[in-house]
Order: structure tokens, then sequence, then C-alpha cells
């Protein structure tokens, strides 16, 4: 049995080589509509997926986001004035939820690399499992 992650400390380790794999939460979504999903993705380039978050889940992620908006973009291509935090998952706990949530686990999860001309095919990557 794998040791219990309670911490953001447990989490600078290898996770993949140390805590067993556990199936995705993507898996309780109805195939319909994860592929109804991919397919909106595939043809408009984004998803919406209806209420995700609820007004406090809003202010939560606001609230632990914004003081950490401290780095603006390096260069003409990532826009001098646009604000990013890199690695969001690692700062704090508020964003789990957009992670995790079922729906957006399955069309992440999903196949999206488009093999263009004069690419070698690499395969599915997988991190863990």
């Amino acid at each position: 049995m794998s040791a219990e992650v309670s911490s953001l400390v447990n989490l600078a380790g290898d996770l993949a080589g140390t805590y067993r794999w556990t199936p995705s939460s993507g898996d309780s979504v109805d195939p319909a509509v994860a592929d109804a999903d991919l397919a909106m993705l595939r043809r408009d380039g984004y998803v919406i997926l209806p209420d995700l978050l609820t007004a406090d889940d809003l202010i939560e992620i606001r609230e632990a986001v914004v003081p950490l908006l401290d780095l603006h973009g390096r260069n003409r291509f990532e826009g001098h004035t646009t604000q990013r935090v890199y690695s969001v998952l690692n700062k704090t706990r508020a964003c789990d939820r957009i992670a995790d949530h079922p729906p957006g686990t399955c069309v992440v999860g999903s196949p999206l690399l488009a093999e263009l001309p004069a690419v070698h095919a690499s395969g599915h990557q997988h991190s863990a499992g």
C-alpha cells in the first residue's frame, strides 16, 4: 500500500515511481459526453464545461491566484504585459477542482496530438500506469 500524500512536500518527489496508479476520475463520465466534448474541442479549439465552478469556487481561486500574478511575459511573443502563473497546481490547492474535474480529465486525457508531415510518430505518452 502506498503512503498517503498529505502535504505539498510529499508532491516534490517521484510520485509516478512511488505511488501506485489510480483510475482517472474521467472514467465516471458518460462516453457520449466525453466524445461530444472532444469533438467540440477539435472543431472549435475549446470546450465549454457548464457549471464547472460555483461562485464560491471562483472567489477562492481569485483569492489564491491573484497574489501569484507577479511574472510578466518575457518577450513580444509572450506579451510583455501578460501576467502569468507557472505551475499553479504546485502553488495552490484552490485550482485542483479545475484540473481534476471528470469531464475535463476526459478531454485532457484524449490524444490530441496532430502529426504533421515529416514528423516522426511518437505514440501516446503516459505519465504513470
